[in-house]
Protein backbone atom coordinates (compact mmCIF):
# COMPACT_ATOMS: atom_id res chain seq x y z
CA UNK A 1 0.00 0.00 0.00
CA UNK A 2 2.85 2.39 0.82
CA UNK A 3 4.56 1.61 -2.50
CA UNK A 4 1.32 2.18 -4.41
CA UNK A 5 0.75 5.49 -2.63
CA UNK A 6 4.28 6.58 -3.53
CA UNK A 7 3.74 5.68 -7.19
CA UNK A 8 0.45 7.60 -7.24
CA UNK A 9 2.32 10.65 -5.89
CA UNK A 10 4.72 10.37 -8.84
CA UNK A 11 7.60 8.95 -6.83
CA UNK A 12 9.70 5.94 -7.77
CA UNK A 13 9.77 2.72 -5.80
CA UNK A 14 12.65 0.27 -5.45
CA UNK A 15 11.63 -3.39 -5.39
CA UNK A 16 13.85 -6.24 -4.27
CA UNK A 17 12.65 -9.35 -6.08
CA UNK A 18 13.83 -12.86 -5.35
CA UNK A 19 15.66 -14.68 -8.10
CA UNK A 20 13.34 -16.65 -10.41
CA UNK A 21 15.80 -19.36 -11.46
CA UNK A 22 15.81 -21.22 -8.18
CA UNK A 23 19.13 -19.70 -7.22
CA UNK A 24 19.41 -18.65 -3.64
CA UNK A 25 21.03 -15.30 -4.35
CA UNK A 26 18.73 -12.26 -4.57
CA UNK A 27 18.38 -10.38 -7.83
CA UNK A 28 19.34 -6.76 -8.22
CA UNK A 29 16.80 -4.17 -7.05
CA UNK A 30 14.40 -2.80 -9.67
CA UNK A 31 13.29 0.81 -9.73
CA UNK A 32 9.71 1.38 -10.88
CA UNK A 33 8.24 4.79 -11.69
CA UNK A 34 4.63 5.85 -12.06
CA UNK A 35 5.10 5.61 -15.83
CA UNK A 36 5.82 1.88 -15.49
CA UNK A 37 2.46 0.99 -13.93
CA UNK A 38 -1.19 1.39 -14.74
CA UNK A 39 -3.49 1.74 -11.75
CA UNK A 40 -7.07 0.73 -12.49
CA UNK A 41 -9.84 1.25 -9.97
CA UNK A 42 -12.76 -1.12 -10.25
CA UNK A 43 -15.99 -0.21 -8.49
CA UNK A 44 -17.90 -2.89 -6.62
CA UNK A 45 -21.32 -3.53 -8.10
CA UNK A 46 -24.11 -1.62 -6.40
CA UNK A 47 -21.90 1.12 -4.97
CA UNK A 48 -21.80 4.77 -5.96
CA UNK A 49 -18.17 5.84 -6.10
CA UNK A 50 -16.47 9.22 -6.47
CA UNK A 51 -12.73 9.57 -7.01
CA UNK A 52 -10.59 12.67 -6.70
CA UNK A 53 -6.85 12.31 -6.83
CA UNK A 54 -5.84 9.54 -4.44
CA UNK A 55 -9.11 9.68 -2.51
CA UNK A 56 -12.05 7.41 -3.25
CA UNK A 57 -15.40 7.46 -1.47
CA UNK A 58 -17.95 4.67 -1.93
CA UNK A 59 -21.57 4.79 -0.77
CA UNK A 60 -24.10 1.99 -0.73
CA UNK A 61 -27.32 3.60 -2.04
CA UNK A 62 -29.60 0.71 -1.08
CA UNK A 63 -32.46 1.80 1.14
CA UNK A 64 -32.90 -0.23 4.29
CA UNK A 65 -36.27 -0.44 6.04
CA UNK A 66 -34.88 1.91 8.71
CA UNK A 67 -33.89 4.52 6.11
CA UNK A 68 -37.29 4.27 4.44
CA UNK A 69 -39.01 4.83 7.81
CA UNK A 70 -36.76 7.81 8.54
CA UNK A 71 -37.60 9.29 5.13
CA UNK A 72 -41.32 8.99 5.83
CA UNK A 73 -40.85 10.59 9.25
CA UNK A 74 -38.90 13.48 7.73
CA UNK A 75 -41.61 14.05 5.12
CA UNK A 76 -44.20 13.93 7.92
CA UNK A 77 -42.33 16.68 9.82
CA UNK A 78 -42.04 18.75 6.65
CA UNK A 79 -45.80 18.59 6.08
CA UNK A 80 -46.54 19.44 9.72
CA UNK A 81 -44.20 22.44 9.53
CA UNK A 82 -46.00 23.64 6.37
CA UNK A 83 -49.34 23.27 8.13
CA UNK A 84 -48.00 25.29 11.10
CA UNK A 85 -46.94 28.03 8.70
CA UNK A 86 -50.30 28.03 6.87
CA UNK A 87 -52.10 28.29 10.23
CA UNK A 88 -49.93 31.30 11.23
CA UNK A 89 -48.79 29.67 14.47
CA UNK A 90 -46.05 31.54 16.29
CA UNK A 91 -42.64 29.92 16.24
CA UNK A 92 -42.81 28.53 19.79
CA UNK A 93 -46.52 27.63 19.83
CA UNK A 94 -47.28 24.09 21.00
CA UNK A 95 -49.56 21.97 18.81
CA UNK A 96 -51.45 18.70 18.70
CA UNK A 97 -51.15 16.48 15.63
CA UNK A 98 -53.76 14.03 14.36
CA UNK A 99 -52.98 11.99 11.28
CA UNK A 100 -54.35 9.13 9.22
CA UNK A 101 -52.18 6.99 7.00
CA UNK A 102 -51.26 3.48 6.01
CA UNK A 103 -49.29 0.99 8.12
CA UNK A 104 -45.94 2.31 6.84
CA UNK A 105 -46.81 5.83 8.00
CA UNK A 106 -48.01 4.59 11.39
CA UNK A 107 -44.84 2.54 11.84
CA UNK A 108 -42.57 5.46 10.88
CA UNK A 109 -44.40 7.92 13.12
CA UNK A 110 -44.25 5.43 15.99
CA UNK A 111 -40.54 4.82 15.51
CA UNK A 112 -39.71 8.54 15.35
CA UNK A 113 -42.45 9.92 17.62
CA UNK A 114 -40.16 11.70 20.09
CA UNK A 115 -38.16 13.29 17.30
CA UNK A 116 -41.33 14.35 15.42
CA UNK A 117 -42.79 15.95 18.55
CA UNK A 118 -39.51 17.70 19.31
CA UNK A 119 -39.15 19.09 15.79
CA UNK A 120 -42.75 20.29 15.54
CA UNK A 121 -43.37 21.34 19.18
CA UNK A 122 -46.20 18.82 19.37
CA UNK A 123 -47.52 17.83 22.78
CA UNK A 124 -49.28 14.88 21.15
CA UNK A 125 -49.29 13.05 17.84
CA UNK A 126 -52.07 10.52 17.44
CA UNK A 127 -53.57 8.47 14.67
CA UNK A 128 -57.24 9.28 14.03
CA UNK A 129 -59.77 10.50 11.51
CA UNK A 130 -58.62 13.49 9.48
CA UNK A 131 -60.52 15.12 6.65
CA UNK A 132 -58.85 16.91 3.80
CA UNK A 133 -56.52 16.13 0.98
CA UNK A 134 -53.91 13.52 1.78
CA UNK A 135 -50.24 14.41 1.61
CA UNK A 136 -47.79 12.11 -0.15
CA UNK A 137 -45.08 10.85 2.18
CA UNK A 138 -42.68 9.13 -0.21
CA UNK A 139 -45.53 7.29 -1.91
CA UNK A 140 -47.66 6.78 1.21
CA UNK A 141 -50.90 8.79 1.54
CA UNK A 142 -51.33 10.58 4.85
CA UNK A 143 -53.78 13.24 6.00
CA UNK A 144 -52.50 15.51 8.78
CA UNK A 145 -54.26 18.01 11.01
CA UNK A 146 -52.59 20.41 13.46
CA UNK A 147 -54.34 22.45 16.15
CA UNK A 148 -53.07 24.71 18.87
CA UNK A 149 -52.41 22.89 22.13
Amino acid sequence: AADLAALLRGESVVLNLASQGGASSPSEPITITSGDVLVVRTENAGLTVANEGNLSVALDPKLTPELIEEGIAREFVSHVQNLRKEADFVVDQKIRIVYSGDDAVAKAVGAFLDWICGETLAVSCEQGQVSGDPADLNGHPCAISVVSA
